[in-house]
């Protein structure tokens, strides 16, 4: 493998990195107002939790 072909790989990895991390970060389920849906509901009907 060439240079270039070095200098492929790692740019083709570091993108590959920089997805997982940005998809990691993402929150999980539905969020609104920094809130998630479940702590909605258990504001609305204590019952739920």
């Amino acid at each position: 493998m060439g240079k270039e072909g070095r200098i492929l790989l790692a740019v083709l990895l570091a993108a590959v990195g920089g997805i997982i991390l940005w998809r990691v970060g993402q929150p999980r389920g539905l969020v609104y107002r920094g809130k998630p849906l479940s702590q909605w509901l258990t504001e609305y009907d204590p019952a739920f939790s």
